[in-house]
């Protein structure tokens, strides 16, 4: 799905009033994680962390994958949302 020109948090706080997360699995969430710096946190990551929080109700512990783990983990998802 394309959302050209929205938000991504914006798009991630409506695709999880319908797509909830995943509560039987210890991270239901993943980012990928910064080449060459794989603890940093961009806040991109903290917004992510404080719609999902707002929205299930708790923080989430973010999943960092590494880039090429994360593509190829993308190809077997449910749904790819592109902003």
């Amino acid at each position: 799905v394309r959302l050209d020109g929205v938000d991504v948090t914006r798009a991630l706080a409506a695709i999880l009033t319908l797509v909830p997360l995943d509560q039987y699995v210890a991270q239901p969430a993943a980012v990928m994680a910064v080449v060459g710096d794989p603890a940093a946190t961009p806040e991109t990551y903290a917004d992510f962390a404080r719609v999902i929080a707002a929205v299930e109700g708790k923080f989430p512990d973010l999943e960092r994958v590494e880039r090429f783990a994360f593509y190829e983990r993308a190809r077997s998802a449910f749904g790819v949302v592109a902003t």
